[in-house]
């Protein structure tokens, strides 16, 4: 069951991490809809998925993935899970279609007993939305043990992306799955140059799907945030590179606008950094706009969590061990006022996944009852718009 609770922003206390001078109210507006406990809504790493008009919530237990359904107003569908046969490591999983979009969930996993180093079998099968009895898994083929591994939903629901790259090797490559778990086309090698770096998954952006990943070419290392779209025929487009910083980022936010696209990072022993960037006009002009001298100590580390644009502003969202919050700042990174922290009953929340959808963010997290104990609470789904 979902309950929406709406409120427009009124006079509030600063929320700006230790900095001294109070911020006026910003014009934006919080909805927040809360959404009843359950096995999967109080997964601390359930992930949100856009596809179609509305998402879908997966997450995984470590045995079982799970997954249900999530309007943009809070409604939550029936919630199915699936055993994965003994594996290594986390599964990954997405949505795809076979005979519609979003009708069946594809999981791909590593199988038990496969070897530390070389070579290992890359497991796949697919499930229905609605019922849990699976296909037998298939071998769909290899990859390095050491590699990073990301899975995403297609956000027209008929395709499932599967990436992967190791740490400091210069290929990042990929395949389309269907609904069935099975290959369509060929692999795409996404990159043949430079040097894998870190925090390969897929990002909002303007195609189907978008892969992002932070590339460390260069002597000294350069870091550079790469990002390649694909279509819903399952084509990669040409990939663009952006600078982000000299220090190593941690992994990069991305927010699709109607000229190019919102980036945010955070870079080791300097702070959180924005910019826009337009292809048109080939600029990348950034701005340092929370600097991590400002974090107050006692406060603890305020971590990157999500961006979104809504029209004339865009919302970071930054987190806490506490919760979550987000700021608004204009293409210049100017911050715009101040928004409540997201709603907690005691302060002890799970990681928050975000969504921009057109020029409204979402975001989501567990809401937990105790410090300790994970299974007691509720989940929120917040919508953020800037009228």
């Amino acid at each position: 069951m979902s309950h929406r609770l709406s409120l427009f922003v009124g006079a509030l206390a600063l929320v700006g991490a230790g900095c001294s001078d109070e911020l006026p109210a910003s014009n934006c507006l919080i909805e927040k809809y809360r959404i009843d406990g359950t096995p999967l809504t109080l997964l601390p790493d359930a992930r949100l998925d856009r596809v179609g008009a509305g998402f879908v919530l997966l997450g995984s237990d470590g045995d079982n993935v799970r997954w249900a359904s999530l309007g943009t107003d809070g409604v939550i569908g029936a919630e199915r899970a699936v055993t994965v046969p003994a594996h290594v490591g986390q599964p990954w999983f997405a949505v795809a279609g076979i005979n519609g979009p979003m009708d069946h969930v594809v999981v791909a996993f590593v199988p038990a007993g496969s070897p530390p180093t070389g070579a290992v079998d890359l497991m796949t099968f697919s499930v229905a939305f609605d019922s849990p009895m699976p296909s037998p898994p298939a071998v769909l083929g290899q990859i390095p043990a050491a590699a990073q591994v990301a899975m995403g939903s297609g956000r027209g629901g008929m395709h499932a992306g599967l990436a992967w790259a190791v740490p400091g090797g210069s290929n990042v490559s990929a395949r389309i799955l269907g609904g069935d778990g099975r290959t369509i086309g060929s692999d795409l090698v996404l990159a043949d140059a430079g040097a894998f770096g870190n925090c390969l998954r897929f990002s909002p952006g303007k195609g189907d799907l978008t892969v992002g990943y932070v590339d460390m070419s260069g002597v000294p290392p350069a870091p550079k945030f790469r990002a390649i779209e694909i279509s819903a025929a399952g084509t990669a487009q040409p990939a663009f590179s952006l600078q982000v910083g000299t220090e190593p980022p941690g992994c990069v936010e991305l927010a699709p606008t109607d000229t190019g696209y919102g980036v945010a990072w955070h870079s080791d022993r300097i702070g959180t950094f924005f910019g826009v960037y337009e292809p048109a006009i080939m600029q990348f002009p950034t701005h340092l706009i929370l600097g991590d001298v400002l974090i107050s100590p006692e406060a603890g580390p305020m971590n990157l969590g999500g961006l979104g644009w809504m029209g004339k502003q865009y919302g970071v969202v930054f987190t806490r061990a506490t919760g979550a919050e987000v700021w608004p700042f204009d293409a210049l990174g100017q911050r715009k006022g101040s928004l409540p922290v997201f709603p907690s009953a005691v302060g002890h929340t799970g990681s928050v996944s975000t969504q921009p959808v057109d020029r409204v963010l979402y975001a989501t997290y567990a809401d937990y009852q105790a410090p300790v104990d994970k299974s007691a609470g509720i989940r929120f789904l917040v919508k953020v718009s800037c009228p």
